[in-house]
């Protein structure tokens, strides 16, 4: 069985990420194939990346990076669900990322956006 996470993006109030990552998250442990993980980003609240090493390096200091870093590792693909702001992705997805580098390599992921305003989620 395939470990798959969906990472819900958005942090901001009043959300509406975390009611769509739920929504793909049932659809893709309908398939049956898939060991799957809801990771929220507005629960996880990972602060600006401030790790003194490069993350190729793997030597994280702090017990936050090392608990993502398990998560992510663990994986075997991921599901990225996201808001669109300002015509971009996520400043908390976008730090997410940066935190971590071998750790999403040669895995396979999707992305599921949406917009449900023009002026925010």
């Amino acid at each position: 069985m395939y470990k798959i996470k969906v990472i819900s993006s958005t942090i901001r109030p009043g959300r509406k990420g975390p009611l769509i990552a739920q929504w793909i998250t049932e659809l893709a442990k309908q398939n049956g194939n898939f060991d799957v993980e809801l990771l929220d980003l507005g629960e996880i609240e990972l602060p600006l990346m401030v790790e003194p090493n490069h993350p190729s390096m793997k030597k994280y200091e702090h017990e936050y990076t090392k608990k993502w870093s398990a998560k992510i590792e663990e994986a075997d693909g991921y599901i990225f669900v996201t808001a669109e702001y300002d015509n971009t992705y996520p400043a908390p997805l976008r730090n997410a990322l940066s935190y971590l580098l071998t750790e999403w390599n040669y895995k396979p992921s999707g992305i599921v956006s949406y917009s449900l305003t023009p002026f925010g989620e």
